[in-house]
């Protein structure tokens, strides 16, 4: 491929309405040049670090949109500079649309950490051409737009919006020519500043060929959101070939039809070592499938009448809403799942701490040997698990103040002791009694005379 020969023009108007102008833009004819630079309608030789062509919308009002969109022109300057455009980033299409991507992610990070209360709301929209090795890569995010204009094809938009309208053309609601009058067509769903997400930018799917007799454009919708697409074929149509008159003459035209935006073009002519175009040549999709991914945001105003930008989730968003039934069902279930499980444990567990004042049970027993009815006094009953298995010696022991006592022999009581009926108890003589060992399980326990008997103690 020859040498490829360009000519480049970049202007901006703030329009018929507004006094201030939140547009940005830059272009660059060499950027293995130190400094960008550029001369409207000069023929420039295509350099091996290529050319370079930005526009950048800013919205958010009065000391904010130009804030956020010269940041973001700021952050272009800085990063596309000969040390940064290495073999590296020039290696293949890929690393050439991820350098980009990167640099339009790091302009949304630096002015989400510039931003104030004073700045609050601001954001930007931003378009990149960059002209390298015989093809035009494109990297958007927002509204602002990239057509390619070709004697042999005609104008052809190479972007595509990332607005509330665009998702209903990519469903089939409306179409492209009712888009422009369509309402809420300044609702975006994509910029730079976008409080609720990191940047997501697009690129070309395939980059565009650099062909002979092409025009580059680049403009803000203060272009495009003022004269249709047919209305900008036929000024270039009819245009002398010079750009920096061409740029005069579609902003003159946005503003003839009202100039309430802003208005930024900027445009790149091949003029001569491209390729061939032809009049079937088909752009480069820029996406691979319909821009539907709309989240429901607060996007600052962009129009020029000054209304706030609205975020308006559209209706025909199948995909978020089949999501979100999916993920609420899930949840209930989950929900449904957590509620009978704790209502069993508390059922549990009341059952288990059920304790009725009638069923009051006291765990002790006592051995009593052979003593009459009329000598046994009414003690707490027990229940039959601990009836059935007699109690250690020393466990009489400890109960003896709550039975009837007496003088203990082998664990046996003195039925002969006398009983004091005021107290209703038997009396234990005043005497000392060694408490008896605990035997051994090896050891078998001494042969009472007496039948032993347990009787239930009652409170």
């Amino acid at each position: 491929m020859s040498e490829i020969k360009f000519r480049i023009a970049a202007k901006t108007d703030p329009g018929c309405v507004r006094t201030n102008n939140e547009d940005n833009f830059q272009a660059a004819a060499d950027l293995s040049q130190a400094q960008m630079s550029w001369v409207n309608n000069k023929a420039y030789s295509l350099g091996d670090k290529g050319a370079l062509l930005v526009v950048a919308d800013g919205m958010g009002g009065m000391n904010a949109g130009e804030v956020a969109s010269e940041i973001a022109i700021q952050t272009v300057r800085e990063f596309f500079t000969p040390e940064r455009i290495t073999p590296e980033v020039l290696k293949n299409r890929f690393s050439i649309e991820k350098f980009m991507k990167d640099v339009v992610v790091e302009a949304d990070s630096r002015i989400k950490r510039t931003s104030t209360t004073e700045t609050r709301g601001m954001g930007t929209t931003i378009v990149i051409a960059w002209l390298i090795n015989g093809e035009c890569h494109i990297c958007w995010c927002g509204d602002s737009r990239a057509y390619v204009y070709n004697p042999q094809c005609g104008l052809v938009r190479l972007t595509k919006d990332h607005s509330y309208v665009q998702t209903l053309v990519d469903a089939g609601k409306i179409t492209d020519e009712e888009a422009f009058d369509f309402p809420n067509n300044n609702v975006i769903t994509r910029c730079l500043c976008d409080a609720t997400t990191k940047a997501v930018p697009d690129c070309l799917v395939t980059p565009q060929p650099l062909c002979n007799n092409d025009l580059i454009i680049l403009c803000s919708d203060g272009l495009n959101g003022m004269i249709r697409d047919n209305q900008m074929a036929q000024i270039i149509q009819e245009s002398n070939g010079n750009v920096d008159t061409l740029t005069d003459q579609l902003i003159d035209a946005a503003l003839s039809a009202g100039g309430n935006d802003n208005v930024t073009v900027a445009i790149a002519a091949i003029d001569e070592g491209g390729a061939e175009s032809t009049a079937d040549r088909i752009p480069a999709k820029e996406v691979a499938k319909p821009h539907v991914e709309f989240n429901a945001r607060t996007i600052p105003p962009s129009k020029p009448d000054g209304a706030e930008t609205q975020s308006i989730a559209p209706e025909d968003n199948k995909t978020t809403k089949s999501g979100g039934k999916k993920s609420s069902k899930l949840w209930l279930v989950i929900l449904v799942i957590i509620a009978l499980a704790c209502a069993a444990a508390a059922y549990v567990f009341l059952v288990q701490n059920h304790n009725p004042a009638d069923n009051n049970v006291n765990e002790e027993e006592i051995i009593i040997e052979d003593i009459d009815d009329d000598d046994i006094t009414e003690t707490p009953e027990v229940s039959a698990d601990d009836i059935s298995t007699p109690a250690p010696a020393p466990r009489r022991q400890q109960q003896a103040q709550a039975t009837p006592t007496g003088n203990f022999t082998n664990g046996a009581v003195n039925a002969a002791t006398p009983q004091n009926p005021e107290e209703g108890k038997v009396e234990t003589p005043e005497q000392d009694t060694e408490p008896e060992p605990t035997p051994t399980p090896d050891e078998e326990e001494p042969e009472q005379p007496t039948r032993r008997t347990l009787v239930p103690v009652k409170p």
